[in-house]
């Protein structure tokens, strides 16, 4: 649990630090029914991992967020 919001601190900050703005990757926010709209407009929409394997290929792909300051040692994530 602990781990877990550290790592979502640490990728707050980095959005922060380095100005990523989440509206231009399809994240949202959305205010509208998506169900209610064209399967064309919901392929879109990017998504979150849908397995545990996703996630941690997910990771392997940027995770230096992670290790900037020491907060998570690079062994760890590896």
């Amino acid at each position: 649990m602990y781990l877990t919001l550290a790592a979502m601190l640490m990728a707050g900050l980095d959005g922060i630090q380095n100005k990523r703005n989440s509206g231009g990757h399809s994240f949202g926010p959305y205010d509208l029914n998506i169900e209610a709209q064209p399967e064309e407009f919901r392929k879109e929409i990017a998504s979150l991992p849908r397995s545990l394997y996703e996630a941690l290929d997910a990771l392997g792909r940027d995770h230096e967020f992670l290790v900037k300051g020491d907060v998570f040692p690079a062994a760890f994530i590896s």
